[in-house]
């Protein structure tokens, strides 16, 4: 295995305790891979894409974590 797949492994296995520190990796998820969308009742939402299956899950278990 190459060095940067498993530095990129071991970062998506951390998550910290801190919320403020989850609440920003949230946000980097977001700004990178993520759209925001509003319907016609005016309701917004999140639409967040990625290629890598890791970080689609490291982000839902950092909403879980944090948002409940």
């Amino acid at each position: 295995m190459s060095f940067s797949k498993d530095v990129k492994e071991e970062l998506a296995r951390q998550i910290s305790p801190a919320r403020h520190c989850r609440i920003a990796e949230i946000a980097a998820i977001i700004l990178f891979g993520g759209d925001f969308f509003y319907n016609s009742d005016g309701k917004s939402y999140v639409k967040v894409s990625t290629e890598n299956l890791t970080v689609g899950q490291k982000y839902f278990i950092l909403l879980e974590k944090t948002f409940r």
